[in-house]
């Protein structure tokens, strides 16, 4: 992935900047310059979509469903990270403290899990599946973009979404500053 390819890089080049430096001297601001060259896509949630599409007549009611699996992207942009987002706190049992305030994830990309869709078409008396039936589930298919679009993650994909992004920033900066500094990330 590209931004796995940036993160590495960069991370590379940040651990030796800090190598250079002195063990326990940390910049903020090279913190912040190396942390904001990145757009951290932090979590992928794997999820399910139904669409129905339905009709009502004097020949029989048809509905038609697609439900397929998703995956969705969320990240956090790190670019829009501002000085006074790093700061050094105080020192605590000798180490020192490294607080990192990030923006909330925010979705960064949404697909559709091709190939694995489930469907199901019930027609009434007077209508056939190969016309009506077909119709309805074309029009159910049709709309699964602008439905996944819509797609909100449940309270529990919340907090797990919040909870990676910020083991995965923590990570991160931790890579950027090495084992001497203390990392404390979270949300503005």
């Amino acid at each position: 992935m590209i931004n796995r390819a940036r993160e590495a890089a960069a991370a590379t080049e940040a651990m030796a900047v800090v190598a250079m430096a002195a063990a326990e001297r940390v910049d903020p601001l090279q913190v912040l310059s190396l942390a904001r060259s990145m757009k951290l896509v932090t979590v992928e949630i794997v999820s399910s979509i139904t669409v129905k599409r339905e009709d009502d007549s004097w020949r029989g009611d048809i509905e038609a469903s697609v439900k397929t699996p998703v995956r969705l992207h969320y990240g956090i942009d790190l670019s829009k990270l501002e000085p006074e987002s790093i700061a050094i706190g105080s020192p605590v049992d000798g180490v020192g403290v490294l607080v990192v305030r990030v923006p909330r994830p925010t979705r960064v990309a949404a697909e559709i899990i091709a190939g694995e869709e489930v469907t199901s078409v019930d027609v009434g008396w007077g209508r056939t599946r190969s016309r009506a039936g077909e119709y309805y589930l074309g029009l159910a298919r049709r709309d699964l973009p602008e439905e996944l679009q819509k797609l909100t993650l449940t309270a529990e994909q919340q907090k797990q979404v919040d909870r990676e992004s910020l083991e995965r920033v923590h990570e991160l900066i931790t890579q950027i500053v090495g084992g001497n500094i203390k990392v404390v990330v979270g949300y503005e």
